[in-house]
């Protein structure tokens, strides 16, 4: 009884109010991050490289703190209808995945401040919001 009412609660949360998120694959168009990008690559393919390269750009600080070894992790997060980022999240709940969450969330403040905001995904010629996962890796060789 109580994995049913907890799924109830989940699905009136998620559908209520127009408020369904969507994965990269359920979307017609994948939100664009707002960077030029090599047009031979899908627009999904350029979101990653074009954050993942900005990311890398911030983590001067992080490469301090850790300087040995490999590290993984994942950081989920939703763009919403207007572009904005909510929900940044480190799947994995480690001091390197808490960290890189944080510097992700300082580099979209950074894009807020200069204009640079993220098209939101489409469905149906409509905004929607889409749901995105970044593998994250600092490796040393």
């Amino acid at each position: 009884m109580k994995i049913l009412t907890f799924t109830l609660g989940l699905f009136m949360t998620q559908f209520a109010f127009g408020q369904q998120i969507y994965t990269a694959d359920q979307v017609d168009q994948h939100a664009v991050y707002p960077k030029d990008c090599d047009k031979t690559k899908s627009t999904k393919d350029c979101f990653t490289i074009s954050l993942s390269t900005d990311l890398a750009n911030e983590f001067d600080d992080l490469v301090e703190k850790f300087s040995s070894g490999n590290h993984v992790t994942k950081i989920s997060f939703v763009i919403n209808e207007d572009g904005s980022i909510t929900d940044v999240t480190p799947i994995t709940k480690d001091e390197f995945g808490e960290k890189t969450a944080k510097l992700l969330q300082v580099l979209f403040a950074k894009n807020e401040i200069y204009n640079k905001k993220i098209q939101p995904a489409k469905l149906n010629g409509k905004n929607v919001k889409m749901s995105y996962s970044l593998p994250v890796r600092l490796q040393y060789m």
